[in-house]
């Protein structure tokens, strides 16, 4: 919900996950996406990036996947939109606002945590559970915002 009200036209927001992984649970708990992808095996955006975005089209939804090759910013330009991406495919773009779920999830001085850090122009939204060294780093910095489960009214454990 934040993702979207902060997108504007020509301006989206991208939503950085470290993995497919956590990207592709992310999509079908939100979106009741049901990946066309066998559960056993590693994600792979090849399987499950295009149909994603087919069943975003069909839904009005503003989110696409963005990466290896699928999906562009083409619509970015006439509507307000959510690219989720990981932070490898991320590397070398950069945008007004973004968001990074689970936090948790990345070790202190992890190179593609920074890489997370960095693509931000204007915001940068951190969640998940709290982690004190994210904290320490960023908390004085005001363009930096730590989105809390009951900041957004959601379960703590899906950011």
């Amino acid at each position: 919900k934040k993702a979207q009200n902060v997108a504007e036209s020509g301006k989206p927001s991208v939503i950085l996950f470290k993995h497919h992984a956590s990207l592709l649970s992310f999509v079908e708990t939100i979106l009741n996406f049901q990946s066309p992808q066998p559960q056993n095996e590693k994600p792979d955006p090849r399987k499950y990036g295009q149909p994603l975005n087919d069943f975003c089209k069909e839904n009005n939804h503003s989110v696409r996947f963005l990466g290896n090759s699928i999906g562009s910013f083409s619509e970015s330009n006439e509507r307000a939109m959510i690219y989720l991406m990981t932070c490898h495919s991320a590397k070398g773009l950069d945008f007004e606002n973004v968001f990074i779920p689970m936090c948790e999830g990345f070790e202190k001085g992890e190179k593609l945590f920074y890489v997370a850090l960095s693509r931000s122009r204007r915001r940068l939204f951190l969640s998940g559970k709290q982690c004190a060294w994210i904290h320490e780093r960023l908390a004085n910095n005001t363009s930096v915002t730590m989105l809390n489960a009951s900041d957004v009214e959601e379960d703590e454990n899906l950011f």
